[in-house]
């Protein structure tokens, strides 16, 4: 790793990746930072996931990359280019849940290749809910309700606010929204198929 503080370069100790330095040049006002997930089909379109801890977003993005033919493009923060649609990829090194705890970083290092390094725009955001009847079809947002969605899930760093709800609300017009309600993370699976159906 290489930084101010350290200008010939340290070693990294932790399995994690950095986190990038939104806030500092040249990084600083370019981007709009989600806690979601994201992954792209084989058109370089991006699927942006949203919702709680433990919801299902790493689930989900597994199993449409496992099973769908998707590339991961982040599994915790979402950072999308101000005033802009396009994903920047940053891969944490998450894993879905097994069990009650995460797997980190088990599935994507034996699947090296289902990680995505390219930049990709955004054609569909879900928002994961809770539910008290499981998990059930997935259904379109409006672009208000998407709206909503995507300011629940923007975190600090990055773009000031003002500019923040200025590339979300453009997003929010531009993308199709869908929910998809589940009990827990575990409800998710299986969900994949029908995501894909819905997000192509």
């Amino acid at each position: 790793m290489y930084s101010y503080e350290f200008p010939n370069g340290t070693s990294w100790k932790s399995a994690d990746p950095p986190f990038p330095p939104v806030e500092l040049a040249p990084l600083a006002d370019r981007f709009v930072r989600l806690h979601g997930a994201a992954v792209s089909d084989r058109a370089g379109r991006a699927v942006v996931i949203l919702g709680e801890s433990g919801f299902g977003k790493t689930t989900l993005s597994s199993e449409l990359c496992l099973e769908h033919g998707y590339r991961l493009l982040a599994d915790e923060d979402v950072f999308i280019h101000r005033r802009g649609s396009v994903v920047e990829p940053f891969v944490n090194g998450d894993g879905p849940w097994v069990d009650g705890s995460k797997a980190a970083r088990s599935l994507w290092t034996k699947h090296p290749d289902l990680i995505s390094n390219i930049p990709a725009a955004v054609s569909s955001v879900g928002a994961l809910r809770p539910s008290n009847s499981g998990v059930q079809t997935p259904r379109e947002m409006d672009s208000p309700a998407l709206l909503r969605a995507l300011l629940d899930s923007q975190r600090p760093g990055g773009v000031t606010h003002e500019e923040g709800i200025a590339t979300l609300a453009r997003l929010a017009r531009s993308a199709t929204g869908f929910e998809l309600p589940g009990e827990r993370y575990g409800d998710i699976r299986g969900a994949a198929g029908q995501v894909a159906a819905l997000v192509t």
